[in-house]
């Protein structure tokens, strides 16, 4: 029973501390050597550093933390501020109200203020208050289309949980044209209805490639070869070609209305060239201890380890690495033994 007791009780100070408002310091900076405090001593016998907290949030508290806190802040009302006494190096000031969280200020570690006696420093607050949850019905036409609110994709229901204010709503579905409004969410404000969506009609796309025969893949599917052409509604879509020996294709292609919607690509050989002159013609060639005939080589870029040789001649190795897209050539007169 104890524990049930202390769960829920942690429960609901989960909840209730994840309803609570945020403080913020928006700044804090230390004021000329003009302004001094010479009436109020701090804990130590020192005079006061004095703080100068500038929010029209009334109903704040303030602790010295880990030091002594030895006068209560006192509320400016015609300024808008507070002035609550430090103490002489005071590195940490917690900051309380019964609508927010707590906040603990780390002076010199977050802001590199090393506060001193009699010295007055001001900080801004600003507060961001609870944001209150409400159901809000969402109803479009067609019914499944998808709701985008705040960027955040919520699915396709109708039944929604929102905070009390403006959102960006988006409604979309394939084969409809999208629509995008700015909604007020109240108490009175939670049923959203007149978001009807105009059908668009299918396009033809056609997507070609030099060489021919690239497999296309658009948002990661699998279309066919090239040159092919396809349909597709209007939109922005993720292009991919893939061919062997060839770099793949990526693009983002928008096809549209009233615009020819063709691609073509050039495919780029993933291979460098090298030429071989090689003296005796008759010498064996190797790469990477396979044995080449051809004195003409198209390879993948990389690393490859070259070897001539021939019996009765001193042999030669060297290591090349060949560039996409580049041609080397490479002479070799081996010696005789």
């Amino acid at each position: 029973m104890k524990k049930i007791f202390i769960f829920a009780f942690s429960f609901l100070l989960f909840n209730f501390l994840n309803s609570l408002g945020t403080l913020r310091v928006e700044s804090i900076k230390e004021l000329p050597a003009t302004h001094t405090n010479l009436e109020i001593r701090d804990a130590d016998g020192k005079w006061a550093p004095v703080l100068i907290l500038k929010t029209e949030l009334k109903g704040l508290g303030f602790q010295n933390v880990s030091r002594p806190t030895k006068h209560a802040a006192e509320y400016i009302e015609g300024d808008h501020h507070y002035k609550f006494y430090m103490n002489d190096n005071q590195r940490v000031v917690k900051i309380t109200h019964s609508d927010y969280e707590p906040l603990e200020v780390r002076i010199l570690a977050d802001f590199g203020i090393n506060v001193k006696a009699q010295r007055v420093y001001e900080m801004v607050l600003t507060n961001v208050p609870e944001k209150v949850f409400i159901n809000v019905v969402i109803i479009s036409q067609p019914a499944d289309a998808e709701k985008i609110i705040d960027g955040e994709n919520l699915g396709k229901g109708q039944t929604f949980k929102l905070f009390i204010g403006k959102h960006t709503l988006k409604v979309q579905k394939e084969g409809y044209k999208s629509k995008t409004k700015t909604i007020t969410v109240s108490e009175s404000s939670t049923l959203f209805e007149d978001i009807k969506l105009e059908e668009i009609d299918i396009l033809a796309v056609q997507i070609n490639s030099v060489p021919q025969e690239a497999t296309i893949y658009i948002d990661n599917q699998e279309q066919g070869i090239t040159d092919k052409g396809i349909f597709k509604y209007p939109g922005t879509y993720e292009l991919k070609l893939t061919k062997t020996d060839y770099l793949d294709i990526n693009e983002q292609i928008t096809i549209a209305e009233n615009k020819s919607n063709n691609f073509a690509f050039n495919l780029i050989k993933n291979s460098g060239i090298i030429n071989f002159s090689i003296i005796p013609v008759d010498a064996i060639l190797k790469l990477n201890d396979a044995i080449y005939n051809e004195r003409q080589l198209e390879l993948k870029p990389g690393k490859y380890n070259i070897e001539v040789s021939k019996t009765g001649y001193l042999p030669i190795s060297e290591m090349i690495e060949i560039s996409l897209g580049k041609t080397i050539n490479k002479t070799y007169n081996i010696t005789k033994n």
